[in-house]
Formats: structure tokens, C-alpha cells, sequence
């Protein structure tokens, strides 16, 4: 028996692969790889402020605000698609 992301195969909705890999998506309106694309992007720009916060660790004088720059950036780009307000930086 071969699952899909519609159905386990007993005829209701929700079987393991789409729990797995549609559902989700789906609850924030978008198709696996929108979702995808889009949890990837975070992931690499998280690995990247990550690297810079490890440099600053090393050389303060490096990166001195561009970290909490770009978590503010995507907190605000997150609060956006969930339809609230920016993050206020005061």
C-alpha cells in the first residue's frame, strides 16, 4: 500500500506522510516546497548571524550589531506573515 499526503490509505485524511510533510504547510497556507524554500532561508540566515556571533565573540570589535540586526529582520519578516506588528528595537 502506497501512502499519499491526502490519504493513509483507510480513506481519512491524515495519514503519517501527510503529518509529516503536508500538514503543516498546509495550516500556514503554504505547499511543501514553498515551505521548504522558506524554512531553509531562515535556517541558513540563523547559521550565518550564528558564525557572526561566534566571530564577535572572538573579535568584539567585529559584528559589533549586525546580529541583533538580523534576528530583529527576521522576527519582523516573521511577525509580518503571521499578520502582527514589527518587533519594536527602543
Amino acid at each position: 500500500m502506497t501512502a499519499s499526503f491526502k490519504d493513509s490509505g483507510n480513506g481519512r485524511r491524515g495519514g503519517l506522510i501527510h503529518r509529516l510533510f503536508a500538514a503543516h504547510p498546509a495550516e500556514v497556507g503554504e505547499g511543501y516546497s514553498e515551505h521548504a524554500l522558506a524554512a531553509s532561508r531562515y535556517g541558513f540566515r540563523l547559521i550565518g548571524a550564528g558564525l557572526m556571533a561566534l566571530t564577535h565573540a572572538l573579535v568584539p570589535a567585529l559584528f559589533k550589531t549586525r546580529v541583533s540586526e538580523e534576528i530583529f529582520s527576521m522576527a519582523d519578516e516573521l511577525r509580518a506573515r503571521r499578520g502582527g506588528e514589527p518587533h519594536s528595537k527602543a
